[in-house]
């Protein structure tokens, strides 16, 4: 009887286990993973994860969370590497231009990013399948008129209504000057305006940019131009104050009289107790 109930015992504490573990399991919460590629000036390709989660009903960005990055071979997947997610919850990977992609018979490249998850949060696979596209951009001056014309082609052929935004790179973010759409051959014209602020010299940084697009992704292209008007620095020199480096004129004379009639009641009241000992003298003799 002992015997039975021992075994009734351990059958129970196995069952409390189980009904532990699938609470655990239950309580996972689902990851969300925002993945984006994008073609730098240079021809480096970035590939970027965001890793969220909805906890309590709140987003959060999950941050310390390692993320693999891959791209899809002709047999199997290769990981390009593994990276941890930053406080904002973003782990980026940059890939050389002068790496040898695969491209299936759509003439697509396949990226993957992966969280293998953890004991709050369940594992997610993203996939991003982009193809390979150029992006050009000339500064043209005509008769006074400034011109960016941009070309966007794939291999030798032209990409069609694809919206292309012109940036002017300042101190603090991008300032968008123009936009529109390529035409049928690929090429897109837009009028620069002429009263942007450059730096000393003149000097503008132009970026055309491809954004969020379903098959190229986010593709950039920068050209630094003197079409900026010239910007010069003045120091204002700055009037007396009690605020200011340099104190009013009143103050340093009233300071200096202040002082000089100190030590001038010093010296007097020096001179005054030597005069004072010398007579003590003369009368003792």
């Amino acid at each position: 009887m002992r015997h039975n109930k021992n075994i009734f015992g351990k059958l129970f504490f196995l069952f409390l286990i189980i009904i532990a573990t699938n609470t655990l399991r239950a309580e996972k919460s689902n990851s969300m993973l925002r993945f984006e590629y994008f073609k730098l000036n240079d021809g480096t390709k970035q590939l970027r994860a965001k890793l969220n989660s909805r906890i309590g009903g709140r987003l959060v960005t999950i941050a310390g969370a390692p993320i693999s990055f891959l791209v899809q071979s002709d047999t199997s997947e290769i990981l390009i590497g593994s990276f941890v997610t930053d406080e904002k919850g973003v782990a980026t990977v940059f890939i050389s231009k002068d790496y040898k992609f695969f491209f299936n018979d759509e003439k697509y490249i396949t990226f993957f990013a992966r969280f293998n998850g953890n004991d709050s949060l369940n594992e997610i696979l993203k996939d991003l399948a982009i193809k390979e596209a150029y992006l050009t951009m000339f500064l043209e001056e005509v008769d006074s008129v400034k011109t960016a014309k941009i070309i966007l082609l794939t291999d030798t052929i032209p990409i069609e209504a694809a919206t292309i935004n012109i940036y002017v790179k300042r101190m603090v973010g991008m300032l968008l000057v123009g936009s529109g759409e390529t035409d049928t051959d690929g090429t897109i014209s837009i009028e620069f305006p002429s009263d942007i602020p450059g730096d000393s010299l003149g000097n503008l940084v132009v970026i055309a940019k491809l954004e969020e697009s379903d098959d190229y992704g986010n593709i950039e292209c920068a050209v630094t131009k003197p079409w900026g008007t010239t910007l010069y620095h003045h120091t204002l020199k700055h009037q007396r104050s009690l605020w200011s480096a340099e104190a009013p004129l009143w103050m340093i004379w009233v300071t200096c009289i202040l002082l000089i009639g100190i030590w001038v009641n010093f010296f007097l009241a020096i001179s005054k107790v030597a005069k004072i000992a010398k007579s003590k003298d003369l009368e003792n003799k």
